[in-house]
């Protein structure tokens, strides 16, 4: 099942079938992948909507989505020039390529899309150690557990260096205790604002409080398992 995606003029098919070997774990929340949320259309419209001061990806810029699912707002990041990272929990990664396949209009948009796990509050290498900006849609849910989204919180601040800029977007359900307790457990690490609503969707914008990561100097090339779709960061030869 495929659902079609239109994004400032651009068309998206996006897979939502998980294959059998991936469905075992979907009463542990992977089954949450395979969707495309209102969150995610809504970060993926503000995206290519925003002036380049708050998206300035045309040069390809670093962008690392977290809690990927099916990638529509990592997709439009590439459209729109960006050098994307799209990840997810294992379950979810073999959704996300092929939706990468389906959706890169060129070879040179393909290029700038990579798959990799990654599991929040892990210390697993990326490709880099900080991004330009992290993109994270209606990944604050109560079905994941309040552990789930403080790992969300600590991850951020980590891959976050002085630049970074994070766009979180939230959808409110009930009375809303997890967003609550995403901020106020973040906020000695994470400087939160919101900066667009619509009806019960919530656009935040972050930086690093304080810590985070020290971008300077680094070079990382990357080399893509085709088994597992993982990434694994290596040392460039200077």
């Amino acid at each position: 099942m495929s659902q079609e995606v239109v994004v400032a003029c651009r068309s998206y098919s996006l897979s939502e079938t998980l294959r059998s070997a991936e469905l075992a774990p979907i009463f542990a929340d992977a089954w949450t992948a395979s969707r495309v949320w209102e969150a995610s259309r809504f970060l993926a419209e503000r995206l290519a909507r925003f002036p380049s001061a708050a998206f300035d990806v045309g040069d390809g810029a670093s962008v690392l989505e977290l809690g990927s699912g099916c990638g529509l707002a990592g997709l439009v990041a590439a459209a729109l020039g960006a050098d994307v990272l799209l990840t997810d929990q294992r379950e979810a990664l073999e959704l996300l390529q092929r939706n990468v396949e389906a959706n890169a209009a060129s070879e040179s948009e393909r290029a700038r899309l990579r798959v990799a796990e990654f599991v929040w509050g892990s210390d697993c290498a990326l490709p880099r150690s900080c991004y330009r900006y992290i993109l994270v849609s209606d990944c604050i849910n109560p079905i994941y557990g309040q552990q789930s989204w403080r790992d969300l919180a600590s991850s951020i601040h980590r891959l976050s260096g002085p630049e970074t800029v994070t766009y979180l977007v939230h959808e409110a359900r009930g009375e809303d205790e997890a967003m609550t307790d995403f901020l106020a457990f973040s906020a000695d690490m994470l400087q939160c604002e919101r900066v667009d609503q619509q009806g019960r969707i919530s656009l935040f914008r972050s930086m690093a409080a304080a810590g985070g990561c020290d971008c300077s100097g680094e070079r990382t090339a990357l080399r893509e398992d085709p088994n597992t779709l993982a990434l694994t960061r290596f040392s460039q030869v200077h």
